[in-house]
């Protein structure tokens, strides 16, 4: 009856949280576990509730406390950029509605905005620092019914830092007005998210085991009013914000199984559904006082309509999208010798990020690819005492980033070594494990192959080509202002980058297993 009230208490304790889903999982793994790369494979405890339900079938009943680190030593360079493509100062007496291209007809690859000058950017192009340290708390449980045949587990992972990160940025010259910098895309704020998951497993034979979890995301909406009384003070606005933030919109299903047609063998199976951390809607209503002239007409068709009496605007945008992804796995192990088992495994991860979508819930232009990354491990265990080593390859689903876009990220390759040490007394066990990784991202060189002379109209350019922000304008006189003959742009990628860095990931846990 005591271990069926702690379960409870840990569950009461997991589900009081609000969560998100799991970036930090495919990126980092469990960072306290010998085996990160490999969890959807071998049943190490409660974090089966995330990466392979049906592994918590066999599994003793148990509750974990876990601390993790992980550090980003990341290196972005940026090419220099002669001084003819900055924007000059004299775009400031352009008018801006003939260079900005923009509207809800208008395809992603053919928008533009008017630029700031080069010199007037409130970031010097670069100036975001990748490197990242984050420390994080795991907890969790399992516990099991009916003899075995029924498990369920739940697992929390708490970032130190913040409960959640979200920090936007646009991937192309759009970021000249906010951090001017590049990012890697699938790191940052990915990192920095909390995440619940719960889980059901049961026996269908002895040979068969079934299981399936869930992870929550959490969505928030926004409806803002603004009333400008006097746009020459904007610090004596007036908002009136509501605020509703949903979780279940965003819950992402997962499933697994576990076949064992021989004794020393498995073979597994896993499908996650897309999921996001999270998702933010916002809508604002502006009303601005002596500005009603200004207004749209509320039929854009009629000019007699009506002027309308506020502004609209809306934006949306998504943290931690993790496409559909699934895998299969295999674990051999061979018969014991001296009192040792050696296990070995393998698998593959099958992750379709050709659907993925940026922070501002954007599709690439470039279609990124799917991907498949392999997996192997090795498992080393006797009675009292285990030992593990892992190894992945990701294979970026970026494409080379030559023209407008900036999306960074690498190929990586990645290595793990854990121990754990059991220490048994007579009605229970205390386990307690170390773990280490290193992810190398291997060099990647960037050049863009926008030419200088640049293009008027955006159709004519290369698909995804770097963006002439400052396109060739005339006077009433057909006289060229000189200031936007060729090529100018902010966007911090151009002429070109490279990037690479290292990754350290490590971690402690005690389990009590009962």
């Amino acid at each position: 009856m005591r271990h069926r009230y702690a379960f409870l208490f840990c569950a009461l304790l997991l589900t009081s949280l609000s969560a998100t889903a799991a970036s930090l999982f495919e990126t980092l793994g469990s960072p306290d576990l010998m085996h990160p790369f490999n969890l959807r494979v071998i049943a190490l405890g409660p974090e089966a509730a995330y990466y392979n339900p049906a592994l918590l079938i066999g599994q003793k009943n148990q509750l974990k406390l876990g601390f993790g680190m992980a550090a980003g030593d990341l290196n972005i360079a940026y090419k220099p950029r002669d001084k003819r493509y900055d924007v000059p100062g004299e775009i400031r007496d352009r008018n801006s509605s003939l260079i900005t291209h923009d509207g809800p007809d208008v395809p992603l690859e053919e928008k533009r905005y008017t630029p700031l000058p080069t010199s007037d950017l409130i970031h010097k192009r670069g100036s975001k620092d990748p490197d990242f340290l984050e420390f994080y708390t795991l907890i969790g449980g399992t516990m099991s019914w009916l003899d075995g045949w029924l498990a369920g587990a739940l697992y929390v992972e708490l970032p130190a830092s913040q409960l959640t990160g979200q920090i936007p940025y646009y991937a192309d010259e759009r970021d000249q007005f906010f951090g001017n910098s590049l990012h890697f895309e699938l790191l940052g704020d990915r990192l920095q998210s909390f995440h619940l998951v719960a889980a059901l497993a049961g026996k269908v034979g002895d040979w068969l085991a079934l299981g399936v979890g869930a992870t929550v995301g959490v969505q928030a909406v926004a409806d803002i009013g603004v009333y400008v009384a006097d746009p020459s003070a904007p610090e004596n606005l007036l908002f009136d914000p509501a605020i509703a933030v949903h979780a279940l919109p965003l819950l992402a299903p997962h499933f697994g199984f576990v076949l064992r047609p021989i004794d020393d063998l498995a073979i597994t199976g896993t499908l996650h559904f897309p999921n996001l951390n999270f998702d933010f809607d916002l809508d604002v209503d502006i009303q601005v006082r002596g500005f009603d002239t200004l207004y749209e007409h509320e039929d854009p068709n009629d000019p007699n309509s009506p002027r309308k009496k506020w502004l609209d605007a809306g934006l949306r945008t998504n943290y931690g999208n993790d496409p559909l992804r699934f895998s299969l796995g295999v674990m051999y192990s061979f018969p014991e010798v001296r009192g040792w088992t050696v296990s070995l495994m393998t698998s593959a991860i099958y992750t379709m990020w050709s659907t993925y979508r940026d922070r501002h819930a954007e599709k690439p232009l470039d279609k990124w690819h799917d991907t498949i990354k392999p997996t192997f491990g090795v498992h080393i265990a006797a009675e009292d005492r285990e030992f593990g080593f892992d190894w992945n390859y990701h294979m970026s689903p970026v494409p080379d980033q030559t023209g407008r876009s900036n999306y960074v990220d690498n190929d990586r390759i990645a290595f793990a070594v854990g121990y754990t040490e059991m220490f048994r007394f007579e009605k229970f066990t205390l386990a307690s494990g170390l773990s280490f990784q290193t992810q190398v991202l291997l060099k990647r060189t960037t050049d863009k192959t926008r030419t200088e002379e640049g293009y008027d109209d955006p159709k004519d350019a290369p698909y995804n080509s770097v963006v002439d922000e400052y396109p060739t304008m005339y006077d009433v006189a057909g006289n060229v202002y000189p200031g936007s003959v060729g090529f100018q742009t902010n966007n911090p990628g151009f002429p070109g980058y490279w990037t690479r860095g290292v990754i350290f990931s490590s971690g402690l846990y005690v389990k009590f297993i009962f």
